[in-house]
């Protein structure tokens, strides 16, 4: 009988503990357009990214690290071509960052 209780007080912890770890604050955004510039960092980030909006705005963006799938080059390639992406972001202070990149629509 110790040893259940013991048990299900566990689980009742872990569970609380895993709703207070997923409380993220952090509100995300997503644009898309075209690319009209790509400034690299190194070969797996960006400094810098253009985006052109179809009401023409342009959105700059910086990062925090790799973007999954996306290097520079990759983007390039997109650039290129005007292949459409999707920018999820979100604002740090007066500056946008990538989250991630996709392919749109």
């Amino acid at each position: 009988m110790l040893l259940r209780n013991i048990q299900t007080l566990s689980v009742l912890i872990l569970l609380v503990l895993a709703t207070a770890c997923t409380g993220n604050s952090e509100r995300f955004e997503t644009m898309h357009g075209s690319i009209t510039n790509v400034e690299p960092k190194n070969q797996y980030e960006i400094q810098s990214l253009s985006v052109l909006d179809d009401k023409g705005k342009t959105w700059v963006f910086g990062s925090e690290g790799p973007i999954e799938l996306n290097t520079p080059e990759h983007l390039n390639i997109h650039m290129v071509n005007n292949l459409e992406i999707r920018v999820v972001f979100k604002r740090k202070e007066t500056n946008l960052i990538v989250v991630n990149i996709y392919d749109y629509p």
